[in-house]
């Protein structure tokens, strides 16, 4: 049985075309210094053809509607700018 190399990242930094391929750039989060906020760090990027990346998002989005629909997770109207929000 082929083990799988896993990794865990806390989020994504860049998403970006180049050459017809889609890089996406992982980081981690990096202990405090001082007080201060948690560091992204960049550990691992990602390359694909565009039609896997589309793949993949297609994928996604079925996760995403299946997580909707069993109601553990709602979705978000986007976050006003505080030059579009009404008085």
């Amino acid at each position: 049985m082929n083990k799988i190399k896993e990794n865990f990242f806390d989020g994504v930094e860049t998403i970006h075309l180049l050459n017809s391929t889609v890089r996406m750039d992982f980081f981690t989060l990096q202990p405090p210094k001082d007080g201060e906020k948690p560091v992204p760090e960049v550990q691992e990027r990602v390359v694909m053809p565009i039609q896997s990346f589309l793949n993949m998002h297609a994928a996604m989005q079925q996760i995403i509607d299946k997580l909707v629909e069993n109601g553990l997770v709602k979705t978000q109207q986007p976050n006003m700018n505080s030059w579009e929000k009404t008085n």
